[in-house]
């Protein structure tokens, strides 16, 4: 009977660990115990944040290839910062002016030098400029030259690199007039000599001056700059301002050409320019304002009909490239003005005398 009872309860332990084991919670995760308190402590494995994006990867691609182009590190912006948001720009002011993307694709330009700008939506107005020296956008603020005539060109300096860096072009801009669509007329253009003329199979043109679509007195001015031969030249800069063929009633569409003339003699015998003549001026102003009709504009950086660089062309031509001044020129001769809007460019001034043209 001892036996019979010991097996039964033999029997019954197995069958009881049996059950208990089917119903096993299974094990919790690894615990470590403190030797202090032995509470048991949870293990949790750690996980690393996923990166925050660069400023230049939310940049929409067109957009970053202007910032690149003009140079700029969007970490380094003094005043403004991008995010997924677009460009926030802090004004002197402190108000806060937010550019999203799609107005950066629109509005977002590199000017002359390759200087960022966002414009209006005509594209005709710079609102903020980028200042790589301070390293802020700002408002664009138009620096301020005097008015001279012609024939007082001298009492208007210009540094030379205003002409380049957009600031003398943009205070042009500010001078602009209205034409009248009504009694303005255009006259194609060829290429006579290496200049860029209107069409001699209807000369004389524009003997009428309200038939212009362009004004060539607004304002004159004088430059100088050293050359690579370490001379220095100065220049008498004539702007001419011309209509835009689409919209030549609107000003804010004009095109304003910075033409120039020099003031020294031309070796020929030599093939290299001579000294500065007062003479000369003289008799280029002459014709200028009361012998032509019209401004030619001279489609290479040398003085015309010879292989004598001009320094102050010259600079426009390395900064623009000679198979972009190419096709720039050709796009003014078919009619586009705009083509050589803002850049500095030779003029020819010349006289009619006994069926022979008398060239400066």
């Amino acid at each position: 009977m001892k036996i019979r009872s010991f097996t039964v309860g033999l029997l019954d332990s197995v069958m009881l660990s049996a059950s208990l084991m089917s119903c096993a919670i299974p094990p919790a995760s690894p615990t470590i115990m403190s030797p202090a308190t032995q509470t048991p402590t949870l293990v949790i494995p750690s996980q690393t944040p996923p990166p925050t994006p660069s400023p230049e990867s939310l940049l929409p691609r067109e957009v970053k290839e202007k910032f690149d182009l003009a140079g700029i590190d969007l970490t380094q912006m003094q005043n403004a910062k991008y995010d997924k948001d677009g460009l926030h720009i802090t004004l002197p002011s402190g108000e806060v002016i937010v550019l999203t993307n799609d107005q950066l694709q629109k509005g977002m330009y590199n000017g002359q030098d390759n200087v960022l700008q966002y414009r209006d939506e005509a594209n005709q107005k710079v609102i903020y400029a980028f200042d790589k020296k301070t390293g802020k956008w700002g408002v664009e603020v138009v620096k301020e030259y005097p008015i001279c005539a012609t024939e007082n060109f001298r009492d208007c300096p210009v540094p030379v690199e205003d002409l380049f860096n957009g600031n003398y072009h943009r205070w042009l801009k500010t001078l602009s007039q209205p034409f009248d669509p009504e009694k303005i007329k255009f006259v194609p253009m060829q290429i006579d000599r290496e200049a860029i003329i209107y069409e001699t199979s209807t000369a004389p043109n524009y003997e009428d001056p309200e038939t212009r679509p362009f004004r060539r007195n607004v304002t004159s001015a004088i430059t100088e700059l050293t050359a690579e031969d370490g001379r220095t030249y100065r220049y008498m800069i004539l702007p001419v301002e011309y209509a835009d063929p689409t919209d030549p009633g609107n000003p804010d569409k004009n095109v304003w050409v910075i033409g120039f003339s020099i003031m020294n003699k031309v070796d020929f015998k030599q093939n290299a320019i001579g000294d500065e003549s007062e003479s000369i001026v003289q008799v280029g102003i002459d014709m200028w304002m009361n012998d032509m009709n019209i401004a030619p504009i001279v489609t290479g950086y040398e003085y015309r009909l010879t292989n004598i660089p001009l320094a102050l062309a010259q600079k426009t031509w390395n900064m623009m490239g000679d198979e972009e001044m190419t096709i720039r020129m050709e796009r003014f001769r078919q009619g586009d003005p705009s083509a050589l809007d803002g850049l500095v460019v030779k003029l020819t001034i010349a006289r009619v005398t006994q069926g022979k043209e008398i060239y400066k």
